[in-house]
């Protein structure tokens, strides 16, 4: 059956508009959506050791203990624990650790030395934060 120019006309305007409108012929399947990325981490910020200030050095009378006043602090904020250890073996400390501790806390160390001769000592305290971060301060004492 051969149809007039006319049909024929109106027949392909339906298909190209039908084609046009999204129906009509099928297409292929749209991609697949790209996979989420992850928006970048910041980067963790690195452990900063804590402080450890006050005095280094107490000159002092025969016999008289040593007092040291030291304010352990660490910038992160972290809480801090301490230790201290005499060179040699004559005095003792009457604390030789202690913590944790906040940030920013005063502890008091104190050295007795020998009562009955001349001394001279150093401490080594060591501050260690929450996250394993440390630091050293050396103290000297001497009596007489």
């Amino acid at each position: 059956m051969n149809a007039s120019p006319a049909i024929r006309g109106l027949v392909v305007l339906a298909s190209a508009l039908a084609c046009a409108c999204g129906g009509g012929l099928p297409t292929e399947a749209p991609p697949p959506p790209a996979p989420a990325v992850p928006a970048p981490s910041a980067a963790a910020a690195p452990n900063l050791a804590p402080t450890i200030s006050g005095d280094d050095r107490c000159i002092g009378a025969l016999g008289a203990s040593h007092v040291f006043v030291l304010v352990l602090d660490d910038p992160d904020g972290d809480a801090v624990s301490w230790d201290a250890e005499k060179d040699g073996f004559q005095g003792r400390l009457e604390q030789a650790k202690g913590g944790p501790v906040a940030a920013g806390t005063s502890v008091t160390l104190v050295y007795a030395p020998p009562l009955d001769r001349a001394d001279e000592n150093w401490i080594t305290v060591t501050a260690r934060d929450a996250r394993g971060a440390a630091t050293v301060k050396r103290l000297y004492v001497k009596s007489g």
